[in-house]
């Protein structure tokens, strides 16, 4: 789940960016950055750049 820190976040920004609507969307749109964030950040940790591997 999502820290509530963000979720107040996200409702905020949402609510300023785009009003009503904007505050209906806040929480999925986050919940999804969230879902992608922490799937890139998994790859990067496995990469050999993470890992300081010689890559040549």
């Amino acid at each position: 789940g999502l820290h509530p820190v963000w979720i107040m976040f996200a409702l905020l920004a949402g609510g300023v960016l785009f009003g009503f609507v904007g505050v209906l969307v806040a929480v999925p749109v986050a919940a999804v950055a969230g879902v992608i964030v922490r799937h890139f950040v998994g790859r990067y940790r496995e990469s050999s750049i993470y890992r300081g591997a010689d890559g040549g």
